[in-house]
């Protein structure tokens, strides 16, 4: 494709590649830029520049939004966020989930996408992590998420019912992934064979047997393992593009999760999605010697 490609960011489309001798898993990265994709993996260590145009696309209704925008639903529009069943305090807190109250914002929606079969499952991104994801779509979610091990732990029978379980678990494992310690360098070992093993004794399972289970040793196999196209990692800063500082100029040194590692830090597409934007690569000589987009240390 040509060098330079323009449209909103739809986020890091990262799909497996199949299975190495040695049996991890490749993640295979492309830039979606609207019905533009930029393939990344084969340019590690080429500079790019990513300049921001003049709009900021409501990923639902796709009306114009503040640039700067920021917050849980900062791809999304304030009515949207008001009123879309996504953006409910409960797709972050599942456990809280009111849909059997008639209180769902959309119910259509609930019943399409959370009452349907979830699994809990356990990752290790910068660490053991406990988290949930549509049943069939754990793969795409541990790719998304900068695991490199990942092992599935119990099947339910909605999203309601994993929340439950993964609350009861994340009283000994965590929920959260520290971005710093995913981009800073390669996970230090965790056996998560064990951690199930482990959880399986000490954790009681919300619901009836019908409705939640564990998912056999036996038949779960071993953890699947990831590996990332990376050259280096970076430090631990995020760069963002915003109207006051709205191009970025670094060598790309590796893609994790949904970072880009930089010289100078990450650049987080999935905060960034509906920004309508110009990448480019470019020659070395262009590269400044410091990035000109916006730091943020938090």
């Amino acid at each position: 494709m040509d060098s330079t490609a323009t449209g909103i960011i739809e986020g890091l489309k990262v799909e497996p590649i199949a299975a190495s001798v040695s049996g991890l898993q490749q993640a295979n990265y492309t830039l979606r830029l609207g019905r533009t994709e930029v393939e990344l993996n084969g340019h590690l260590g080429k500079p790019f520049r990513l300049t921001l145009l003049d709009q900021r696309i409501c990923q639902y209704c796709k009306v114009a939004i503040p640039i700067d925008q920021r917050g849980t639903h900062n791809s999304y529009c304030e009515t949207c966020a008001r009123t879309l069943a996504r953006c409910d305090f409960c797709m972050l807190s599942p456990e809280r989930c009111h849909f059997a109250q008639g209180t769902c914002r959309e119910p259509k929606w609930g019943e399409q996408v959370c009452m349907q079969p979830h699994t809990v499952y356990l990752a290790h991104t910068s660490g053991p992590k406990v988290g949930i994801t549509r049943a069939g779509g754990e793969l795409q979610r541990w790719l998304n998420q900068g695991a490199v091990a990942a092992l599935p732990l119990a099947q339910t029978q909605s999203r309601y019912l994993a929340g439950l379980l993964e609350a009861r678990v994340r009283a000994l494992v965590s929920d959260r992934t520290q971005w710093r310690r995913l981009v800073q360098g390669p996970a230090r070992p965790v056996d998560l064979k064990a951690l199930a093993a482990s959880l399986r004794d000490r954790v009681a399972l919300p619901g009836t047997a019908a409705e939640v289970t564990w998912i056999d040793p036996a038949s779960g196999g071993e953890p699947l393992q990831i590996a990332y196209p990376i050259s280096q990692y970076a430090p631990a800063q995020q760069l963002r593009l915003s109207s006051d500082s709205s191009q970025l100029i670094q060598p790309l040194l590796g893609i994790k999760g949904q970072y880009l590692l930089m010289r100078d830090g990450v650049f987080n597409v999935a905060a960034h999605r509906g920004m309508l934007v110009e990448w480019a690569w470019v020659h070395a000589g262009q590269v400044a010697q410091v990035s000109v987009a916006q730091p943020d240390l938090f």
